[in-house]
């Protein structure tokens, strides 16, 4: 424990020493932060649609929780990227 807590104190006092600030804005961490959202074609979203209406109201917890988060996330790279 004495040696991780050594450990510790040196990166926070590292981290002093750099030239500029770190940001995940940077250009350089663009592409870890950014990934590329999918384009679908509009008759890919008509038969999403679709295969939604026949299918969501047996599968809640995919239709009501995992598409909205998906939605989000979706919309949150778009607006990181403009």
């Amino acid at each position: 424990m004495k040696y991780a807590t050594i450990a510790l104190i040196g990166m926070v006092l590292l981290t002093g020493c750099s030239s500029r600030p770190f940001s995940y804005a940077s250009p350089e961490y663009e592409a870890l932060t950014l990934p590329d959202v999918v384009e679908y074609t509009p008759t890919q979203q008509k038969m999403a649609a679709k295969e939604m209406q026949s299918y969501c109201p047996n599968m809640p917890i995919v239709c009501g929780l995992f598409l909205p988060d998906y939605l989000v996330m979706r919309d949150q790279v778009r607006a990181a990227r403009d």
